[in-house]
């Protein structure tokens, strides 16, 4: 077999193959971000960066020290260098496409995100506000550089790390390297059940793939590199199983991250010019791709989020994949004029010296900040739009009053702010608010309806959280739900109310047969098991329920569509989906929460209020009646929805 030297490595600094390898990661994130569907585990690229930025980097710090050259400063001089001027490039050109097609909420986002990746802290922002593979996910230009913000907090903590192990014997290094490694490890598949979007964004839970790459590099600085072809081969095909077998259904990163880890692994240590694998990886337009890979990866979120935001109705893949594409020639300009020229040095380059680095990234940095903080004291700069505009955006406004979020402590119930009287002062009965934020978005039409007709009301409503106290759903925001439920419940029982009316964001949890909930018990969530435990909650409250059903949920999200369209053509329309659309939409979990109710519940359908004939309506007399794609306005609550809810409580009672 052959075989080449550790030392070879380290002098010249290059592989081809491992250019090679970054073209295998960054075409199926691009890919899996423009939503094509050709590679469903394309996110598992970014893993694959992860390895290889652990070698590379963590090889070059070992050559350092290993030389007695190593300087803190000159490592970060480097990574200035090779991170920033491109990452600046793109921000600066996101910014006048955010200012003309983004919402007020949008910019405000989109200002803390060029904030927050100049501070490499983007991973941190994106863990709070949202799951990586939501709705809203494709509609953020910077989501991408969480990545990049991993990546530079382990660069924190990496070369101090070495410089204590250092001078320790190579086998001891290498094994308390190992052991942080599988720490790091066993934290992310611990945490992946109940909080996946933390072992998805943040470095404990994703340091162990970068250790993986610093192994790499020390065994290689150990024993040598010895190749071998089917070992390499193996390692490849690992990474395209990856790419090919997941999906975002997929629990991850947790021990399924192993595959795409593995594999990268196999291919820097075995991976050699002759081998058929490394081959593969040499072929120069692989290795062309490989060599702008990070300018690629930059370029492509923001181009296709940009896409999804000017374009009226949802992009075809045949635009989406156009718009993927021209990343790459975006991506190769930004290698050849702007990556290439700051990472020289010396004499006649753009940053000659390390003074004049550190002096333009901290100007970029103070610069980035500002425009954040401005974004984020502005509301989003909403004086950008006309006041029409500004009008139009309050009517798709939805109230939040008391909506719980997981960052909020479990209330003591009951909440004084939360409990409604009647306007009489005489009580006729007690009714009972539960829900998630669909129901807190009904909750004022509700609560103004039944106070005038003599009923106290007490509204229960957190974020993420249905009727359901064994199962909650697969998000970080929902983790404090079962406990939140079972709260409500036993204050429900025992303070004895007439009536429980709950309503949540049902239609997006259950598609396909695949249910996006996980159970308290760390069991496998089923739609039985759901069912069972709905019923249980439902029967615990010793109340009779009213569920309001789900309603039509456009494909389109009916705010941003109707302001962008006011934007561009001067006008708006209504907004329509066909009814049979809406019964395929939420057929499946209807029949399980029907089958699942008790005996004396009632149910309200507010597909009866927004259709008429073979059409569901989202605009009533120029008023939206949902705010997004999920929640009710007001006035829609009061148009689409009371109506209904008033004759069903009528007809039984109430």
């Amino acid at each position: 077999m052959p075989q080449f030297h550790w030392s070879w490595v380290m002098s010249t600094g290059y592989r081809r193959e491992i250019d090679g390898l970054r073209a295998f990661a960054v075409l199926p994130v691009i890919l899996f971000h423009a939503g094509l569907g050709i590679f469903p585990g394309g996110f598992t690229g970014v893993d694959v960066f992860f390895v290889i930025s652990g070698y590379l980097i963590g090889g070059i710090l070992i050559r350092e020290l290993q030389e007695g050259r190593f300087s803190i400063i000159g490592f970060y001089e480097r990574r200035a260098r090779r991170i920033l001027p491109a990452l600046a490039l793109v921000m600066l050109c996101c910014i006048p496409f955010a200012w003309a097609w983004m919402l007020p909420l949008e910019m405000k986002d989109f200002a803390q995100s060029v904030a927050a990746a100049a501070l490499s802290v983007s991973n941190l922002l994106f863990w709070l506000e949202a799951d990586y593979f939501d709705s809203a996910a494709e509609l953020k230009p910077l989501l991408h550089s969480w990545s990049l913000g991993v990546e530079e907090q382990f660069y924190l903590l990496l070369p101090p790390a070495l410089l204590l192990l250092w001078r320790w014997p190579m086998r001891r290094r290498m094994a308390v390297i190992a052991l942080v490694a599988l720490g790091s490890l066993a934290l992310c598949m611990a945490m992946v059940r109940g909080s996946p979007a933390a072992a998805f964004y943040l470095l404990p839970f994703r340091a162990w793939e970068l250790l993986a790459g610093t192994l790499c590099a020390l065994w290689h600085l150990r024993n040598g590199q010895r190749g071998n072809g089917p070992l390499a081969a193996l390692g490849l095909g690992a990474i395209v199983a990856s790419v090919l077998v997941f999906d975002t259904s997929t629990p991850f990163p947790s021990a399924y991250a192993l595959l795409p880890v593995t594999g990268s692994c196999l291919v820097l240590l075995f991976a050699t010019p002759e081998g058929w694998a490394g081959r593969l990886l040499t072929l120069a337009p692989v290795v062309g791709i490989g060599l702008i890979s990070y300018s690629a990866y930059l370029w492509h979120q923001p181009l296709l989020a940009f896409g999804r935001l000017y374009s009226l109705e949802a992009p075809t893949q045949g635009s989406l994949l156009a718009i993927a594409a021209a990343s790459l020639p975006l991506a190769y300009l930004s290698w050849r004029f702007v990556e290439q020229p700051f990472r020289r040095r010396g004499p006649g380059a753009l940053l000659p010296g390390r003074a004049a680095v550190l002096s333009l990234s901290a100007a970029l940095i103070v610069a980035a900040v500002v425009f954040g903080a401005l974004g984020h004291v502005r509301g989003g700069m909403p004086g950008r739009y006309t006041a029409e505009q500004q009008a139009f955006l309050k009517l798709h406004e939805w109230p939040r009053r008391c909506l719980f979020t997981r960052l909020d402590p479990l209330p003591v119930l009951p909440v004084p702010a939360c409990r409604f009287l009647p306007a009489t002062g005489h009580i006729k009965g007690r009714v009972a608010l539960v829900g998630d934020s669909v129901m807190s978005s009904i909750s004022p039409a509700a609560i103004r309806y039944l106070t005038a007709e003599g009923y106290m009301v007490e509204q229960f409503t957190h974020s993420h959280c249905t009727l359901n106290r064994a199962h909650h759903v697969n998000d970080i925001d929902a983790v404090p739900c079962p406990a939140f439920i079972s709260r409500v419940t036993d204050y429900i029982a025992a303070q004895g109310f007439d009536l429980v009316i709950s309503a949540g964001a049902f239609q997006n949890k259950l598609a396909q047969g695949k249910l996006s909930f996980v159970r308290t018990d760390g069991a496998t969530a089923t739609t039985d098991s759901f069912g069972r435990d709905f019923a249980q909650t439902a029967a615990a409250t010793g109340t009779r329920l009213l569920l309001i059903e789900p309603h039509p949920r456009p494909e389109v999200d009916i705010r941003d569509r109707a302001v962008r369209q006011m934007r561009t053509h001067g006008s708006r329309t209504d907004y329509t989906m066909g009814r049979a659309a809406f019964v395929a939409q939420v057929s499946e979990i209807r029949a399980l929460l029907e089958q699942s109710l008790p005996e004396d519940s009632l149910t309200v359908d507010p597909g009866e209020g927004f259709c008429s004939g073979d059409l569901c309506h989202f605009v009533h007399a120029g008023v939206p009646l949902l705010s997004d794609r999920t929640h009710f306005t007001d006035k829609g609550a009061q148009y689409a929805l009371m109506p209904l809810l008033e004759t069903v409580l009528k007809d039984s009672g109430y």
